[in-house]
C-alpha cells in the first residue's frame, strides 16, 4: 500500500546535548541535530508524519521561541519549509491528504499552515496538554501553529489507529516526552518501519535506559520504550528517530528512503 517513504530534512536546531542524553560524557556541549519529519506515498492517499517548524522561525528572530530559546536556537534557511521539501520529490503540499502528528511541540507541527487540505491525527491527549501545558514544556507549544487548523479537520484519537484503515499506516500512543505523544507503524513492501518522534533520541540511550533531560514523564517513557522494543522485534522494524544525525542507511529526500 505505501509505494514510498520519505525522509524530509526541515532544517534543525542547535541545542544542549544534557537535553537528549544527561549521562553523556559530553552533555554540556552544544549539539546540532536534524528535524525529520516523513511524507508516505500510499496509493490512494499523500501522508505526512509530522510537519517540520514553522518557516517564520527561518532565520531565528529574536524572540520567536520566547523562554525556549534558551535551550534550542533553530538552524533554518529558506527551504527547509515542508511545502518545499514536498516540491523536490514531485509532489506539492496541496496534495497531502492527512498529516500525523506525534505530537504538538512547534518542531513538529510548525508547518500545519501549509498544508491546508489535510486532515489532522494526533492523540486527544495531546491537544489538551498543549491547551493548558505546564510551565516546564509551555515554551515547546506555540499555539499559532495550530490556530489555522479549523474543527473539521482534526481527527483525535484515544488509543492506537488504524490511520487509513488498511493497516499500513498505524498510530500508537507512546507518552513520556509528553502525555499525548505516538509514534507511527508503518508497512512498506516487505519492510516495517517505526517513526518514533520524540519517544526516543538515540538507540544506545534507549536500549541502556538512559532518560533524557526533558520529558513529561520518566515512568510513561520506559514503558512506551518497552512498547516499541516489543513491536520492533514482533515485526522485524526498522526504527528511525526524527532527531539522530543522519547515517549511512538513511537517504535524505528527494531520493526515496530504502533499508
Amino acid at each position: 500500500m505505501i509505494r514510498r517513504l520519505f525522509v524530509l530534512c526541515c532544517g534543525g536546531e542547535r541545542t544542549q546535548r544534557a537535553l537528549l542524553d544527561p549521562w553523556d560524557t559530553r552533555a554540556s556541549d552544544p549539539l546540532e541535530i536534524p528535524y525529520y519529519c516523513y511524507l508516505l506515498e500510499h496509493q490512494d492517499a499523500l501522508v505526512m508524519v509530522d510537519c517540520g517548524p514553522s518557516p517564520e522561525l527561518v532565520g531565528g528572530p529574536d524572540g520567536a521561541l520566547g523562554a525556549q530559546s534558551s535551550l534550542s536556537e533553530p538552524l533554518l534557511s529558506p527551504g527547509d519549509d515542508v511545502a518545499t521539501r514536498i516540491s523536490q520529490v514531485g509532489f506539492s503540499a496541496a496534495e497531502v491528504t492527512h498529516v500525523v502528528l506525534t505530537h504538538l511541540h512547534y518542531d513538529h507541527c510548525g508547518g500545519l499552515g501549509l498544508l491546508p487540505g489535510a486532515e489532522v491525527h494526533l492523540q486527544a491527549a495531546e491537544r489538551a496538554f498543549a491547551g493548558d501545558p505546564p510551565s516546564y514544556q509551555a515554551a515547546a507549544y506555540l499555539p499559532g501553529d495550530w490556530a489555522g487548523v479549523e474543527p473539521p479537520r482534526w481527527r483525535e484519537a484515544t488509543g492506537e489507529v488504524d490511520v487509513l484503515g488498511d493497516g499500513s499506516i498505524v498510530a500508537f500512543p507512546t507518552p513520556g516526552h509528553t502525555p499525548g505523544h505516538q509514534s507511527v507503524q508503518v508497512d512498506l513492501a516487505g519492510e516495517t518501519v517505526i517513526l518514533l518522534g520524540d519517544a526516543a533520541y538515540h538507540p544506545g540511550a534507549m536500549a541502556e535506559r538512559r532518560l533524557p533531560g526533558y520529558l513529561w514523564s520518566p515512568d510513561a517513557l520506559v514503558g512506551s520504550w518497552k512498547q516499541i522494543e516489543a513491536r520492533r522485534d514482533r515485526h522485524g522494524a526498522h526504527l528511525l528517530f526524527s532527531h539522530f544525525p543522519p547515517t549511512e542507511e538513511l537517504v535524505i529526500a528527494p531520493e526515496a528512503w530504502h533499508p
